[in-house]
């Protein structure tokens, strides 16, 4: 930038002093190490790695549905609801260990496959085979396989026994589900007494499979009698009946009004499932058994009928013939914000953890409703009708109260299709998560993948920026390389931890191309992390920054090899376990961003840059994102001053730093940009590349022409900026880059 006038100071004095702080221009020659007592050491350390080699914590080519945790808090299992990718096979000998394809676009970077009757595990892929291959996997036989015999992926489900942060793949469940399911997993559900009996069940739209064993061998269980070629399972719960074995209850729809409630509850039905006789016009979308049903064989159900209505309905004392649905507890029926009936397509419900249907304060449940397109519009010009509602029981007609999670836009209450639900606490303050299946910035009001209360849903808040990732995204302006603004189809699924009420801790399993995973929070929902099953949107990765805070602490930049889909990952544990704390898929990121710097008491302050940002409204600003609790959120973004290219910044506290720009110009600021200032007389020129600060006394180095052989100038401040009117000199042909320092002394 250009002097407001012209004035040259004479310079000898200032100089000298310059000079004789020990102005050092790098690059220097290397320094000298000289040996110590003892021989320096390096330990190598993790980093997040991809597929089965890397505990799943990366793992392209993912969805993740339904997930479930046992009472310790330590054991989970999780779905991979992916589409199956297939293709065809080229020749392939019986034992070899790479499987040759037509391509690998699409499959999951490791898992199971099948040809044939043959399942195949491998480990990686490159473009055009599967590698490390376990041949005859799951107890199947390994078979020569001519070209173009089919190759496809099968249902895959994980298990951790760490609380999330690292996962196998189940092969129990392969060796009993092979080829012959592809149907998705629509649900997993732990015994009670998972600790000591180490059973669950794992629904597919099809079966339901049974382990006792922690997922060593599955079982398929018998489909109910009359089962319906087009019937698909759509909700699965399991509890303990009055003689203390597993009970468990599904619903189904076909999608024409012909669904059932079926119950397999030893005390009562024998070892065999019982049609409850829900009624012929009804479609269930979502089951539970009463939180008391050992001692009131309670069961609700959600159902949409052919009349167009969606009804919650309950039946007490009824599973050993079926029927008794609104006997003693009346249906409640749902209506949207205009009071019209609501024709829901998916249902969640849970409890309270005092729940007693008998009771005048805790006869109650919530249930979360999707119905339409979730588009945020509002019911407006979209057909969005879903929401989260307040079920309170009672004898002759139970209510119904829709609990607005997203607020009003002026005085019209908006609409949220609810994906997923959860419930801890009692009645009266009880915390209440939810999962949606779209996001987005770019509607009013604002649409989260979670939102919680933790007042029984009489206030509902969400952590915004920092949320679980997912949902097929999309970029401003559709341009791919743009600031993230929407995504959708993330089927969230939430889910307390069981020691919620003490920990804060909760889980969120999302959907999306490159964005889904397992987030994880600790404050409740305040702000969420990926810690694993996350869909990396390629095989190939780099480490682009590692900044340290102790031997065991560090923060850590992960990118792909062309520079992009950059994230910024955390560990605790020297490498144990990492948490992904921000990236290219949380709302408002480019794909990829430059550089962190952390400032402030423990250096909890962190800046995410981003230097030459993809251009919107035509024109390219430099942004920073700014966090003040070690990256758990992000709520501060602001822009440089000036378009021309950044080139360099100093960050000098929490709130102040310097901008230098290709087009000569530097800005300072001391609140976050509210205002920039530049300063108040300079003779600043050429590409500004570098700032080195002592005292009153501020360096600026620029380079005109070629980085090889360019000219390279320091310009002088002798009073914190406020002016630059001097400057040392010299032409530097070998010089490629250099940076600014002082002398200690």
């Amino acid at each position: 930038m250009k002097s407001k006038f012209s004035k040259i100071l004479g310079v000898a004095l200032p100089l000298v002093m310059i000079l004789a702080l020990a102005l050092a221009m790098v690059p220097a020659r290397a320094p000298t190490v000289e040996a110590a007592a003892t021989a320096l050491r390096f330990n190598n350390v993790s980093i997040p790695k991809i597929g089965e080699d890397g505990r799943y914590v990366l793992n392209p080519n993912t969805d993740i549905g339904a997930i479930a945790i046992d009472a310790s808090g330590g054991v989970m299992y999780a779905a991979d609801t992916s589409s199956l990718t297939a293709t065809t096979v080229n020749t392939t000998t019986a034992t070899s260990t790479d499987i040759p394809v037509v391509s690998v676009a699409g499959f999951r970077a490791s898992g199971v496959v099948t040809i044939g009757t043959e399942l195949i595990r491998y480990t990686s892929v490159n473009t055009t085979s599967l590698r490390g291959a376990s041949r005859g996997f799951a107890g199947t036989t390994g078979a020569a396989h001519a070209e173009g015999v089919a190759i496809s992926e099968v249902t895959m489900l994980y298990k951790s026994t760490d609380g999330g942060y690292s996962w196998k793949e189940v092969q129990g469940f392969n060796a009993v589900v092979g080829a012959d399911n592809a149907t998705p997993i629509v649900d997993i559900a732990l015994s009670p007494e998972y600790g000591s009996d180490s059973t669950l069940f794992v629904a597919t739209q099809d079966w339901v499979y049974q382990s006792i064993d922690g997922g060593t061998t599955f079982t398929a269980m018998d489909q109910p009698t009359g089962w319906d070629a087009n019937e698909n399972i759509k909700d699965m719960d399991v509890s303990l009946d009055t003689n203390g074995r597993h009970a468990i209850v599904i619903g189904s729809s076909n999608g024409t009004g012909e669904g059932e409630v079926h119950v397999f509850s030893p005390a009562t039905t024998g070892m065999g499932w019982q049609a409850q006789s829900i009624g012929d016009t009804h479609d269930v979308l979502a089951v539970a058994f009463s939180p008391n049903y050992s001692n009131d064989e309670g069961l609700f159900a959600v159902t949409a009928n052919s009349s167009t209505s969606t009804e919650v309905r309950a039946a007490f004392g009824y599973t050993k013939n079926g029927g008794g649905w609104g006997a003693s507890i009346g249906d409640g029926r749902f209506r949207d914000r205009t009071a019209s009936d609501i024709t829901a397509e998916t249902a969640s419900i849970a409890f309270p953890d005092d729940f007693d249907v008998d009771s005048l304060s805790s006869n109650i449940a919530f249930v979360g409703l999707s119905d339409g397109t979730a588009d945020g519009a509002n019911a407006q010009t979209g057909n969005e009708k879903g929401d989260v509602y307040k079920v309170v029981f009672q004898s002759t007609q139970s209510s119904t109260s829709d609990l607005n999670v997203r607020g009003y836009v002026s005085t019209i209450q908006t609409t949220t299709n609810i994906n997923s639900i959860d419930v801890s606490g009692d009645a009266a303050a009880a915390t209440i998560l939810v999962g949606t299946n779209f996001w987005s910035t770019e509607v009013t009001n604002d649409y989260w993948l979670s939102y919680h209360s933790t007042d029984s849903g009489a206030t509902w808040v969400t952590s915004r920026a920092s949320q679980p990732t997912g949902g097929a995204p999309t970029r401003d302006g559709d341009a791919a390389n743009r600031y993230l603004i929407s995504g959708t189809n993330a089927a969230t699924n939430v889910l307390l931890a069981p020691d919620f009420a003490t920990s804060d801790v909760a889980y969120a399993s999302t959907a999306g191309a490159g964005t889904s995973g397992l987030s994880r929070t600790s404050d409740g929902g305040g702000s969420w992390n990926q810690i694993a099953l996350v869909d990396w949107g390629s095989t190939n990765y780099r480490v682009n920054e590692v900044d340290p805070v102790s031997l065991d602490k560090w923060y850590l930049g992960l990118e792909q090899s062309n520079g992009q889909f950059t994230s910024l990952w955390r560990t605790e544990n020297a490498g144990a376990r990492y948490e992904r704390i921000y990236s290219y898929a949380n709302p408002g990121m480019p794909i990829d961003y430059d550089a962190l710097d952390r400032k402030g008491p423990g250096k909890s302050v962190f800046f995410l840059l981003k230097m030459v940002p993809p251009a919107s409204g035509g024109t390219s600003i430099a942004r920073f994102w700014r966090s003040t609790d070690s990256g758990a959120t992000f709520p501060r973004t602001f822009s440089a001053k000036t378009t021309s290219t950044m080139n360099s910044r100093s960050i000098v506290n929490e709130t102040t730093l310097f901008t230098l720009h290709n087009n000569g110009e530097i800005w300072y600021t001391e609140n976050l940009g509210r205002p920039w200032v530049e300063p108040e007389e300079d003779i600043l020129s050429g590409s500004l590349k570098a700032i080195s600060r002592k005292g009153n006394i501020y360096l600026v180095k620029n380079r005109v022409g070629s980085p090889y052989g360019g000219t390279m100038t320091v310009f002088v401040s002798t009073d914190k900026g406020k002016t630059y009117l001097n400057r040392l000199g010299s032409t530097n042909p070998d010089v490629t880059y250099a940076a600014l320092t002082f002398d200690a002394n």
